[in-house]
């Protein structure tokens, strides 16, 4: 937040008899935390935050907004140290702001001595001079007039710069006529025409003087810039019911890697990580089962890759007496093998027979190397015996390293979006829609070409918003129900308001399939500081 003010002396018949020099204004942190607990009076169609400059007051005091302590200051993590001169910090410093000459900012949270306090940022800076700005002011020095009234023309508005980020707030205030003359040296904008709420204050370059029957006009530029995220940001996602799982067919292992396939087709890329989970070797179908008084013999239809001492699994036999855990024996051919035991079953037939291991080792997250078919994919893998493959399990891909954030916010709010009561929310109408098929660019929203993209219907499910006034921020998060969009690649998610205030786009870094509902949650944070000089 920043920008600039000047006063005018207006005579009695409308003309200007004297213009100040343009002066930067500083923007106040209690101000600010005014703003975030605030809920808005009157007509609802002027936001909130706009409310806080409705009154203009001027004073005396020719204080500067800032002092230049002797020395040179160091920090190390949150703690600035004087390091030589005779600067000191007092209690009343807390919640003010020290720049450094290198221009990094930190906002003073606590003192610990004279020479030394704790700040909200953390950072290195060797020893330097520093400006302490006093953006913990709450009143002007010497308040005398105020005027809760605009000019009643063109001259105060409000201009959103679509597209940049901006917002920019012109105040334009009239005072009333002087009934004796007056000299003022500061002025400052609030929510009131009372001593408390101020959110800037200004001191002039030079004291105006006003005669009797002329009047204090102020002029306030102020600036917001908010920043659209049109450079995509790096973010962790946190989807319910998002990816999707698939259920594995085989998986055959040729040494240097082994090659996993599905029981349908899947939505991998090269480059994706999968995790492997309840992997188990491969089952053989039992064609026959013989028993004696001390062994099993037990024929299978194709070969069953078994050796003595080999721990399996026998499933779903005609005589259950036959399934469960055993140890191979003896092996006789490649499709007979036999079981030591005095069960003696007698003649079955069907079920599967495989090893108990080591179908596990396929188990956790591998990288994919490449993609040989639709319904498989294969990875790279010299760690487990050649030969050693399994028969079924489930795989479930994840998004390979981080999905990528992008958006444009114009304004954080608008006077239709604050509620009754509380801080302030978004719009509950919005729309959410998916891309699926070929990969998407990342929108620039800037322009006017956003790729093409389905709508889908969703259901608000959760909205909060919180104010942080120790970062001096504005969480916002919403929350809603997807059921639709199905699709076997879906290559993310854009959001935006029907007023077309917040438009936000996630991209994943691979495909991902979707064919049950998920939860979507989108959340923002407003942090504000003020341009310091």
């Amino acid at each position: 937040m920043r920008g600039r003010a000047f006063v005018r002396v207006i005579n009695e018949d409308g003309s200007i008899a004297h213009q100040s020099e343009p002066v930067d204004n500083l923007i106040l942190y209690p101000g600010i935390e005014e703003y975030l607990q605030r809920t808005p009076t009157g007509s609802s169609s002027t936001p909130v935050l706009f409310q806080q400059f409705n009154a203009a007051r001027a004073g005396t005091d020719s204080t500067p907004n800032f002092t230049t302590p002797d020395g040179t200051f160091a920090r190390t993590g949150t703690t600035v140290t004087r390091s030589t001169g005779t600067g000191e910090f007092s209690t009343g410093d807390v919640g003010n702001t020290i720049k450094f000459s290198t221009g990094e900012e930190a906002y003073i949270v606590s003192r610990t001595s004279a020479t030394e306090v704790e700040t909200r940022e953390s950072g290195t800076v060797a020893a330097t001079t520093i400006v302490l700005w006093r953006t913990n002011q709450t009143a002007l020095g010497a308040l005398v007039a105020s005027a809760s009234f605009l000019k009643a023309d063109a001259s105060s508005s409000i201009t959103n710069n679509t597209g940049t980020g901006e917002v920019t707030l012109v105040r334009v205030h009239n005072f009333d006529p002087e009934v004796s003359a007056q000299t003022y040296n500061e002025i400052g904008l609030a929510l009131t025409t009372s001593s408390g709420d101020l959110m800037t204050r200004v001191v002039l370059d030079s004291p105006v003087n006003v005669g009797i029957g002329q009047q204090l006009q102020t002029n306030y530029t102020i600036v917001f810039s908010l920043g659209a995220f049109t450079t995509p940001q790096a973010i962790t996602l946190d989807i319910t019911g998002w990816p999707r799982p698939y259920e594995i067919a085989s998986i055959v292992h040729s040494g240097t890697d082994f090659d996993v396939t599905f029981t349908e087709d899947h939505h991998f890329l090269a480059g994706g990580d999968v995790t492997i989970t309840n992997a188990i070797p491969e089952e053989i179908g039992v064609s026959t089962y013989a028993s004696d008084s001390s062994e099993f013999t037990i024929t299978t239809a194709t070969p069953h890759g078994l050796s003595v001492s080999d721990s399996i699994e026998i499933a779903d036999a005609s005589v259950s007496a036959y399934n469960g855990s055993w140890t191979v024996a003896a092996v006789d051919s490649t499709t007979v093998f036999r079981i030591t035991s005095a069960a003696n079953p007698g003649a079955a037939s069907g079920g599967t027979v495989r090893k108990s291991t080591p179908g596990t080792y396929f188990n956790g997250t591998w990288t994919i190397a490449s993609v040989p078919t639709t319904d498989s994919i294969r990875i790279t893998d010299a760690t487990i015996a050649t030969g050693t493959d399994a028969g079924s399990g489930d795989l479930e891909g994840e998004l390979t390293g981080t999905a990528h954030y992008t958006g444009e916010e114009i304004f954080p709010e608008s006077g239709a979006d604050i509620p009754a009561s509380g801080c302030w929310a978004r719009s509950s109408s919005f729309s959410v829609e998916m891309w699926t098929g070929s990969e998407p660019t990342i929108p620039n929203f800037g322009s006017s070409t956003i790729p093409a993209r389905q709508v889908i219907a969703a259901t608000t499910i959760g909205s909060d918003c919180e104010a942080d006034l120790t970062d001096h921020s504005m969480k916002d998060v919403k929350a809603f129900a997807v059921d639709q969009g199905n699709s076997t690649s879906v290559w993310g998610v854009f959001y935006t308001n029907t007023d077309a205030q917040l438009s936000y786009a996630v991209k994943f870094d691979q495909p991902q399939r979707k064919d049950s509902g998920y939860t979507l949650q989108f959340g923002f944070q407003t942090t504000f500081r003020p341009a310091l000089a």
